[in-house]
């Protein structure tokens, strides 16, 4: 029995010699076949700058867009307080009746969503 595993081992460590070696040559011809190039550090600098560039850009044009959007909200805020209150107050209204029904629609279906869950 001894015997018999002593021979099983050595064939064992022989077929992985030669599987590694396999392998080892079979990479070796991979890269030979297949050789690979590493873009040049110029390439890499230029596609740093790009994307600062562009990141730069998108930052400024929204920025700019927020600035726009914030100065015509607080445009039409101080107007419609100061000419016409009326409307300032309705507005008001609607904005709390608005804020309560979806509060109370969202609560709705939480509650419909635990129920079915609990089937």
């Amino acid at each position: 029995m001894r015997k018999a595993q002593e021979q099983w081992k050595t064939l064992s460590n022989k077929d992985e010699e030669v599987f590694s070696k396999e392998m080892t040559r079979s990479f070796a011809q991979f890269e030979e076949n297949n050789p690979i190039s590493t873009p040049s550090e110029d390439w890499f600098e230029k596609m740093v700058i790009a994307k600062k560039d562009a990141a730069s850009r998108k930052w400024r044009r929204e920025l700019l867009l927020f600035g726009g959007i914030a100065t015509l909200i607080l445009v039409l805020f101080f107007t419609t307080l100061t000419q016409i209150p009326v409307v300032f107050i309705t507005l008001q209204g609607l904005t709390v009746l608005l804020v309560i029904c979806y509060t109370l629609l969202q609560i709705q279906k939480h509650r419909e969503k635990v129920r079915h869950d609990e089937y």
